[in-house]
């Protein structure tokens, strides 16, 4: 005959190993998170600076287009935050986040 105990103690041994795949999947999916976070960032990074360069190309020294410093600082955040949109969104990505992302799964 089987022992009742014997069975319980078998369960709770098949749980633990459940929940602790579970964990280990949580703890992947954040880590997955994180590096889909990080690769946005660096394409967001990317066109921020693309933006500033492609803007200081602009010659703005004379006449009703001259800029003072405040608009400087305000026009490189501003570009900071389309980058950043841009990056996170799909839809508008260039694909450099996707890539980064890709090669980072794979480390």
């Amino acid at each position: 005959m089987i022992n009742p105990i014997d069975i319980n103690s078998k369960m709770f041994e098949i749980q633990g190993k459940n929940l602790e795949n579970l964990e280990s999947s949580a703890n992947n999916a954040k880590d997955d998170k994180k590096k889909l976070q990080a690769a946005q960032e660096f394409e967001a990074m990317f066109l921020s600076k693309f933006m500033n360069t492609k803007d200081s190309t602009i010659e703005r020294d004379q006449g009703i287009f001259k800029q003072g410093q405040a608009e400087k600082t305000f026009k490189s955040m501003l570009y900071n935050e389309i980058a950043l949109n841009v990056a996170k969104d799909p839809s508008t990505s260039v694909g450099i986040a996707k890539q980064v992302y890709e090669q980072m799964k794979e480390l």
